[in-house]
């Protein structure tokens, strides 16, 4: 809405004009930033899978730390979710990648 009310007055279509520019030419970028983030998910996700099954198999007092923090519900969101805040430099919790 704010963007057709923009287009309305002549002093701000330069500004509208160089948004429409800005996304078109950052969208090649955030296509490779979002296939690198689920390569490096999948493969946190995999080796997160092989913890869990030692984790079912290991005996009663041991207890195995996971790859991934359980914030969603599916594994391969929290896997996805993990890497992105690895990504953007937001790693609070990195005791888990030892």
């Amino acid at each position: 809405m704010f963007y057709y009310w923009s287009r309305l007055s002549p002093e701000l279509a330069h500004y509208v004009k160089f948004l429409q520019e800005v996304v078109i030419e950052i969208s090649s970028f955030v296509c490779m930033f979002l296939i690198s983030i689920f390569m490096f998910a999948n493969a946190i996700y995999v080796l997160n899978v092989g913890k869990i099954r030692q984790q079912e198999g290991a005996e009663d007092g041991e207890e195995i730390t996971q790859y991934v923090s359980k914030q969603f519900k599916n594994q391969f969101v929290d896997a996805m979710m993990d890497q992105y805040r690895i990504a953007i430099g937001s790693v609070d919790n990195m005791d888990t990648y030892d």
